[in-house]
């Protein structure tokens, strides 16, 4: 029964965690918390500065959900899922965290025109791929 309680516990922490990461995707721009702050609506704050908050916020976001997959994952292993779950689960916070470093990257480009580092953000995903193709051969 404790071990029912711990896992419940966990599995909500990590279950809001990924929850929130999901708003910081979605959202286009800060949440009401960071205009207070920054004493500053977001209509207030210049389109460079909005691009560079917004590709922030996509990452942030990322490494949210990344956690609470991570999270969750552990909580799986806690019972015993063994190697081949693992092998699967692997690879799953670096992808979570490389899509939406992939989407900010080439959104910033594309609105802004800065050179990004969208090869890299690629290379987050596919490696951790790789590695997951291989160690299944």
């Amino acid at each position: 029964m404790i071990k029912l309680l711990a896992t419940t516990l966990y599995l909500v922490i990590y279950m809001m965690i990924f929850l929130a990461g999901i708003s910081y995707l979605l959202n286009s721009r800060f949440l009401p918390y960071h205009a207070s702050a920054a004493r500053k609506k977001w209509d207030e704050i210049d389109r460079p500065m909005q691009l560079v908050l917004q590709t922030m916020l996509r990452v942030i976001g990322g490494l949210m959900v990344s956690v609470g997959i991570t999270g969750a994952a552990l909580v799986v292993l806690l019972f015993g899922a063994g190697e081949d779950t693992a092998r699967y689960l692997t690879p799953v916070p670096a992808v979570a965290f490389g899509l939406p470093a992939i989407w900010a990257s080439i959104t910033l480009k594309k609105d802004s025109g800065a050179k990004t580092p969208i090869r890299e953000a690629f290379a987050i995903v596919v490696v951790p791929i790789v590695a997951l193709v291989l160690w299944s051969i």
